[in-house]
This record gives structure tokens, sequence and C-alpha cells, in this order.
């Protein structure tokens, strides 16, 4: 038998840090997510603010554990009340919230995500038995749809969107609704693509500083994951098809503010890096504050996920 999602075409889930919160919402309704109301796991309208529907996914038992499949283990533990999701004792039943202990690995809150089961969704599954995963009980179209309260437990896969999950992360799931559906001044800087995680974006000569965009110039700042001009989306939506001719897969930085990407310099020697379209305010190069990046700058930068 097949395990739950197991058959479909592979793309990578979203990514995790230590301290990413995501939301759970499923196909059949994704104005509903993932909360914790009254020690139970239920489907709730979509709330930013409500910390009941905010999730880490504890990702310390993934290079250890895995499904059958090879999928790596994670824990869903809920930021409001420090609670994680465990198995339900059997099919048709409600997922259970118990006390997360992170030192002990207790495999009944472990769950793994299977392969794509259709536009980024997958089925989120018992890690020791992938034939039962999360389903939102009669939240399909033929049985009412999700509500306000729908109980969420193991079921065996019937292709159901209520089985079709995303694990995403919150920031970016409302970013561009928050805004105004843009991204910066930019309406069209995603292209309308599905949102992406910010980076921070840092040389390896000075770790405390930050690339950042002041009056139009590309420049480095002291480190603050509050400010928003030192977030940057990484791009790379045109990967697949460009190469450097070492191979490495092309992607555009985009600040997240402005919406603006960094472009080429006209060469190598002291221009300063620059913004398409570019900010009217360039300062003088003569400004010894702050350090602007030069045209090469690409050899010892890191991207950290914020």
């Amino acid at each position: 038998m097949f395990g739950f999602g197991h058959h479909h075409k592979d793309q990578a889930p979203a990514a995790s840090g230590p301290n990413q919160i995501f939301k759970i919402y499923c196909r059949a309704s994704e104005d509903y997510c993932l909360a914790v109301r009254d020690g139970e796991v239920v489907l709730a309208p979509v709330n930013p603010k409500d910390e009941t529907q905010h999730w880490l996914k504890d990702m310390r038992f993934s290079t250890t554990v895995k499904d059958e499949e090879g999928m790596p283990a994670f824990a869903l533990v809920n930021k409001a009340t420090g609670l994680a999701v465990k198995h339900s004792i059997g099919q048709s039943h409600p997922v259970k919230l118990v006390p997360f202990n992170p030192a002990y690995e207790d495999a009944s809150v472990l769950w793994t995500e299977s392969k794509d089961v259709g536009k980024g969704f997958r089925c989120i599954r018992m890690v020791n038995n992938t034939r039962l995963g999360f389903d939102a009980l009669n939240g399909d179209k033929d049985h009412g749809g999700v509500h306000d309260g729908t109980t969420v437990v193991l079921w065996e896969w019937c292709k159901g969107d209520n089985q079709c999950w995303k694990v995403w992360p919150w920031a970016e799931a409302h970013a561009a609704v928050e805004s105004g559906a843009t991204m910066g001044n930019n309406p069209h800087a995603m292209g309308g693509g599905p949102p992406v995680h910010a980076v921070r974006v840092f040389c390896k000569a000075g770790e405390d500083y930050s690339l950042t965009a002041r009056n139009g110039t590309v420049c480095l700042a002291p480190t603050n994951p509050r400010d928003d001009y030192q977030h940057w989306i990484k791009d790379m939506r045109h990967s697949n098809k460009i190469r450097d001719e070492e191979g490495y897969p092309a992607f555009a930085i985009v600040n997240k503010v402005t919406g603006e990407c960094i472009k080429h310099s006209t060469g190598q020697d002291l221009r300063d890096g620059r913004f398409a379209p570019r900010g009217p305010n360039r300062p003088s190069r003569r400004s010894p504050d702050p350090p602007r990046v030069r045209a090469k700058f690409a050899q010892s930068v890191q991207y950290l996920l914020l």
C-alpha cells in the first residue's frame, strides 16, 4: 500500500529556522488555519495576531529520525501554549496536544511531510505510520467544507483537499496582504509568485554588519533584525534556466521594503552597488559612512534566514 501522499512529484518544503513561525492550513480552505482552542487542535479563521495559530516546526531530530520514505521528522509546537501536536490513537480520532520536551525523542509527537501532492501542498503524516495523516474532519466540499472549529483527525489518504496541507512562514504568507498585495512600492516585484523567505546578507570581513538599502544605494550597516531595509528576498525563479560559467544557479536580490533589486555596476572599480531602478539621492562616494558594497562582492557573502 502506498504511504500517505507517497506517489507524487517532489518539491522542497518550506525551510525552517529555529525561531521561524509558521501557519498551517489545508487546500480545502486557505481562510482557516491550525489553532489551539480549549486544549484541542482545530481550524480557525486566519488571524496573524492570534498566537494560538503560530507554530514552530522543530527540526532537532530531523537528521536522526526519518519515516519509511526517508523524509525528516519534525515536531509542531504551538507558540502560545508550548504544546506539541501528538498522534491520535488511530484513524478518525482527533490529534492531541502534550507538553513538548526538546531533550527527549518522543516519536508520538514527530511528523513528516509527504512529497508534493499538488501546488506545493503536502500530507502531514505520523513518522512511524505514513498511511495516517492530518485530515480536516468533514472539511471537503461533499461534507460541508471547513468551518470555524473544524476538528483535525488522522485518516488514510483519500486524495481530499482537506488532507493536503501547507506549513508556511507567517511573515511571508501575510506580507503581501498587509502591504496591499505588493512588496515595497513595486506591485510586480515578485510577479505574483509564491511567498519566500527574507534573508540577511553579510560578508566575512564583518559579520556584525548587514547589507541594507540607504538613499538609493547598497551599503553595509550595523545588523538590526528590526530594520526591514536589511531584509532581502533571494529570488530563484530563473535559477533553472540561467547559470554562470561554473554552473551555479542565478538569482536576484530584492529589497523587501523598496521592492528594488541589486543591479550590476559598470565594472570592477570603486563604483557603488546600485539598484534597478535607482534611488534619486545617491550619497557622495567620498562619504566614509556607511561602507558601500563594491561591484565584486559575492565571494565572501552569506545568506541567513531572518
